[in-house]
């Protein structure tokens, strides 16, 4: 069975990612992709958001118990993953 919050991660990164790469394409308007930018970082904010405040500073948080668990030994893995994604989304301050 697959980790549902390493899912959830993984998910992000890729809308993040093509986020990026739809940046320099010309095929969507600027309020387009402005509009999917913010959706985009609300994502993030919402799984960001959830973890600081039902997991931290556990390495994950458990979706459906909205508890924190330890996986590889208590280093707030989700923390550490999600720090670049913090910069690209513009939550300087947060990094």
């Amino acid at each position: 069975v697959k980790d549902p919050s390493s899912s959830t991660r993984n998910v992000v990164h890729v809308l993040v990612v093509l986020l990026l790469l739809l940046q320099g394409s010309t095929g969507m308007s600027d309020e387009e992709i402005s509009r999917m930018r913010n959706k985009v970082k609300d994502m993030f904010d919402h799984g960001y958001s959830g973890y600081m405040r039902h997991a931290f500073p556990h390495d994950e948080l458990q979706p459906l118990t909205c508890q924190g668990m330890e996986t590889w030994g208590s280093y707030s893995l989700t923390l550490i993953d999600a720090l670049d994604t913090l910069v690209v989304v513009g939550e300087v301050e947060e990094f």
